[in-house]
């Protein structure tokens, strides 16, 4: 949790995590909030609350528009990423938005 917290975190941070009883460890929130960082738990699983399973509908939308490509390149890894940079800073803040977390 040291390294996560000096390479990741800074008093400007807002982590999220689900409610997963392996994200409350003793120590993880006081690590966080040492260097001035907010930790926020998200509720329990609720698929209405769950932004990312729409974004996951463009990726999927995009390899499958690029199947042939994805088929015949030397790094499918590299057509996953691209997948998912199609998804832009605004659909996230609008899905977040969306959800009542913003």
């Amino acid at each position: 949790m040291k390294k996560i917290k000096i390479l990741l975190f800074t008093s400007s941070t807002v982590g999220f995590t689900d409610d997963h009883a392996a994200h409350h460890v003793v120590g993880v929130e006081e690590t966080v909030k040492a260097v001035g960082a907010i930790l926020l738990y998200l509720p329990p699983y609720c698929p209405e609350l769950n932004p990312i399973k729409g974004k996951f509908s463009t990726a999927k939308g995009w390899l499958r528009a690029n199947d042939l490509m994805l088929l015949i390149t030397p790094d499918p890894q590299e057509m996953i990423f691209r997948a998912f940079f199609q998804v832009t800073r605004s659909d996230v803040q609008s899905l977040y938005t969306h959800c009542g977390y913003l």
